[in-house]
């Protein structure tokens, strides 16, 4: 594990409790793309528990066909690229959730 990956996950059991306050969804991922928390909000818009989302790739929260976009946008965040983008993720059902 990298040792940016170890910050993340001391990061994460630090601070885990406070972002599931947040009225917000909130998604942290290793340099890798690997999911490695997800607050309260994000499980309840998508319907899924914290232990089927952490250790995944970030892009299964994606529709199948933007997978390859997610992947994309995830590489332009990390070269500093920090529009405002709009994502569509994908619930535990399929169906689809704008965010």
């Amino acid at each position: 594990m990298h040792e940016t990956d170890n910050e993340l996950v001391r990061y994460c059991e630090e601070f885990g409790p406070l972002l599931d306050r947040l009225s917000c969804g909130f998604v942290a991922r290793d340099a890798g793309g690997t999911i490695r928390l997800v607050n309260e909000r994000i499980l309840d818009w998508l319907d899924y528990k914290e232990e089927e989302l952490v250790g995944r790739p970030l892009e299964d929260l994606a529709p199948r066909e933007l997978h390859d976009a997610m992947a994309d946008e995830r590489l332009a965040i990390d070269d500093g690229d920090l529009r405002s983008r709009l994502f569509v993720l994908r619930r535990k059902d399929g169906s689809v959730f704008p965010i």
